[in-house]
């Protein structure tokens, strides 16, 4: 298992060398799709995942959206009572936030958003008013433990006539 463990970092190397990774975009894009994951057996993998799978023996290099509530592209039948995303790690929420806005119009003034007390990898924003039917976008920031910064939007509508 060591050989195919330095076989990997290598062939990482050689990735980066060759560019495939080396921009910050490529980088950003494929540690949010989950691809850089890490086990105690095999070190550093490039092996691709599933969209919306998180291994669960395995443990993301860096800071990813798990979940969230609402999930992207969903139709609620009722407003929300809060947005809640949950991380792969807990984020350190002084440069952590979300936004929640009409899509097309201007953020909804909704206050900070908070790590829960009783597990630090999920994020809630309250929601304190109603929101009216409609098209609504979940625009958040998230900053790792070591200060690696991900950013992401999903979109959800609320349909009370559904």
């Amino acid at each position: 298992m060591r050989g195919l463990a330095i076989i990997e970092v290598a062939l990482i190397v050689l990735a980066a060398g060759a560019g495939r990774y080396a921009g910050t975009a490529d980088r950003s894009a494929a540690t949010a799709a989950g691809q850089y994951a890490t086990t105690a057996d095999r070190g550093v993998s490039l092996e691709p995942l599933e969209p919306n799978e998180t291994p669960e023996k395995e443990t993301l290099v860096h800071l990813a959206l798990k979940s969230s509530f609402p999930a992207k592209d969903t139709t609620l039948a009722s407003s929300p009572g809060e947005i809640v995303l949950t991380f792969t790690q807990a984020p350190q929420m002084a440069g952590t936030s979300i936004r929640l806005l009409p899509v097309g119009g201007e953020p909804l003034e909704l206050g900070k958003a908070k790590a829960r007390e009783d597990d630090a990898k999920v994020v809630v924003l309250a929601v304190s008013s109603s929101l009216a039917d409609g098209e609504y976008r979940v625009s958040w920031r998230a900053m790792a433990q070591d200060s690696h910064t991900v950013r992401g939007e999903f979109d959800f509508t609320v349909d009370a006539l559904r």
